[in-house]
């Protein structure tokens, strides 16, 4: 039986909706759940998360910034210079880019290398429908995770007991493998 080719039922992944849901959703790493990579893009969910805590953080220093920088403002109306008081609560502006900032790189990395990926998803695919066309053809079906693990360690077990078959064939004497002459198959019967 030849093998089919590889390029038989293979669903090839698009650049332009791999575009698409980056510029959607790309925060949620739905892109990456489309070229599949779904650890990555659980990454992705994590960051997203980070992202809007440290815009909340940000958002809520700078307010309290300005509410207090106003405040001063209005008790020193004479003083020429109000003096700001120091931070008290929130995050601080280099916390609150640290936490902005993993998304924001992964995003932009992912906007010139998109084409890249989208390339290495569908060798990926190409590869794996190969493997399973190769399975098929042997008999061996589509096995994916523990099922080829299973299939690995059965193999094995066959292969160790043909050995060991063959060898104690070959220390059986030669003269003990060879049927009596005088002894016909008993297929049911009795012998006496």
């Amino acid at each position: 039986m030849t093998a089919p080719s590889p390029h038989f039922a293979v669903s090839k992944k698009s650049v332009g909706i791999t575009y698409g849901l980056w510029f959607f959703f790309g925060g949620l790493g739905a892109h990456k759940f489309y070229l599949g990579r779904p650890g990555v893009a659980g990454l992705y969910i994590c960051m997203f998360f980070l992202f809007w805590a440290g815009v909340l953080g940000l958002s809520a220093a700078f307010t309290d910034h300005v509410l207090d920088a106003m405040t001063v403002a209005l008790d020193q109306a004479d003083h020429p210079f109000p003096v700001l008081p120091q931070q008290r609560f929130g995050v601080s502006v280099t916390t609150g880019l640290g936490m902005i900032a993993p998304l924001l790189l992964a995003c932009v990395y992912d906007l010139a290398t998109i084409p890249s990926q989208v390339h290495a998803a569908n060798a990926r695919l190409v590869a794996d429908s190969q493997g399973a066309s190769v399975a098929a053809s042997t008999g061996a079906g589509s096995r994916t995770g523990d099922g080829e693990a299973e299939f690995s360690a059965k193999k094995a077990d066959e292969l160790i007991a043909r050995y060991i078959a063959q060898q104690s064939r070959s220390t059986v004497p030669a003269t003990e493998l060879r049927p009596n002459a005088d002894s016909t198959p008993t297929f049911g019967k009795r012998r006496r």
